[in-house]
Parts: C-alpha cells; structure tokens; sequence
C-alpha cells in the first residue's frame, strides 16, 4: 500500500482521481477537503500485464497529527505539495521534515509530488 499525505487543499484528491482514470484531464472539478481517508486503487497498464495495480492510501491534511499511525503499513509514501501556493510552503515543508524524522519512515522511500494549479 502507497501512502498519499500532504497539507490541506494540495491536490492529493484531485491528482489521485486522474491517476486511476477517475476524470479527464480537462475537466476542472471541485473537492472538498478530505476528512479521514480515501482509498484509491491505480490500475495497472493495459499493455504491460506484468505490473499490479497500487493501491493508495489518502490521508488528509487536517490528519496530520495522526500520519505517523499509518507509516508502518505503508511500502511507500507520496508526499504532494502544490507549488503555486507559496502560502504554504513553510507548513508543506515542515510536515515533510517531520514525517521524514520520524522512526518508522528510515526504511521508507519517499516521493514527492510537486503539484501545479492552473490558476
């Protein structure tokens, strides 16, 4: 299981639903906060049988507090930060320092997600 965490309103919803085909690309959708978690599965290329498809966990921003009871279930992590709010930079940044100073992610492997709003 693929761990997906980020601050609030970074895209993590959004990019997660394009990613498993859940919209179209062109389509400008509304979401909500996540409140809780959202359970995402990734489905594998049609042309490439050997690779399964992942199953992502999305666990919103306002749970921040509480991430770290999730790292240990996790394979990887996908951290997502929406470039274009500079308001949220530092919190995006902090967040990411904790989680990567936290004991259960040593063995992890992190990705980040460097998210562009079309705004």
């Amino acid at each position: 299981m693929v761990l997906c965490v980020g601050p609030e309103g970074t895209g993590k919803t959004l990019l997660l639903r394009r990613l498993a085909h859940l919209t179209k690309p062109n389509l400008s959708l509304t979401t909500v906060p996540t409140v809780g978690l959202n359970i995402v599965t990734i489905p594998a290329p049609l042309d490439e049988p050997e690779i399964l498809p992942v199953h992502v966990r999305e666990l919103g921003g306002s749970m921040a507090p509480i991430w770290p009871s999730y790292y240990g279930g996790a394979r990887r992590i996908m951290y997502v930060v929406d470039l274009a709010n500079l308001t949220q930079l530092g919190e995006a940044t902090l967040l990411l320092i904790h989680l990567l100073a936290h004991p259960n992610m040593r063995a992890q492997q992190c990705t980040t997600c460097e998210c562009f709003s079309a705004e």
